[in-house]
């Protein structure tokens, strides 16, 4: 991953966040396989971010050519990414799947509370997933310190306000941000949106692992 591509890629966010947020270079990967040997050194990366309290946000960045074009493929990499950190985390011992679709679920990773978002070229330009480059996606990982640097929490009064407030700067951007889907559903489904607000909520977590197909 560059520098530059990063920052082009918070930079083109409408979220009033993505600017001011620390944001490390993570990692590139060439092609959407989670072999052992990239979620080793993912776990290894990950593991070092954790530790550093000062960064807000991390990114994976996943070259591809039509193997992430489809929602199936893209919910297949990311419950194989998700499955291997988790099998590489010995402080947590439940299955990845236990509890997933209460309210109050997160993925957790070395003691750390994660909410993680798939963007991706599968969009089209005007969803608030598009990652802006062509066969390339990102996987955001947000632990939770970060949202509470800057004063996002569920538990705040002025909660809804907030998502109100995201909403209308998608909305001025004229990208599309499903207000229902990120108020009300799990964050669980969350991870990886539909294409179309309204549609149900995609349950990654149900498709096989392994590396995501190659359908369009």
């Amino acid at each position: 991953m560059s520098q530059s591509r990063l920052s082009e890629f918070l930079a083109a966010s409408p979220c009033p966040f993505a600017q001011r947020a620390a944001v490390p270079l993570g990692c590139s990967w060439s092609d959407p396989n989670p072999t052992p040997a990239r979620l080793d050194d993912l776990a290894a990366r990950l593991s070092r971010f954790s530790a550093d309290a000062s960064q807000d946000a991390w990114v994976l960045e996943i070259q591809h050519d039509r193997s992430l074009q489809s929602l199936a493929g893209a919910g297949s990499l990311l419950r194989s990414t998700l499955e291997g950190l988790r099998q590489r985390d010995p402080s947590v011992s439940r299955p990845l799947t236990d509890g997933i679709e209460d309210p109050d679920w997160d993925f957790d990773f070395q003691g750390l509370s994660y909410f993680i978002s798939f963007f991706g070229s599968l969009y089209p330009r005007w969803h608030s997933r598009y990652s802006g480059f062509e066969e390339t996606s990102f996987l955001l990982f947000q632990p939770e310190r970060g949202f509470r640097r800057f004063g996002v929490s569920s538990a705040r009064p002025e909660r809804s306000q907030l998502s109100q407030r995201v909403h209308q700067l998608f909305a001025r951007r004229g990208k599309s941000y499903d207000l229902s889907l990120n108020t009300a559903a799990p964050k669980s489904f969350r991870y990886l949106k539909p294409v179309h607000s309204g549609e149900p909520p995609i349950a990654w977590w149900r498709s096989a692992p392994g590396p995501p197909s190659a359908e369009r």
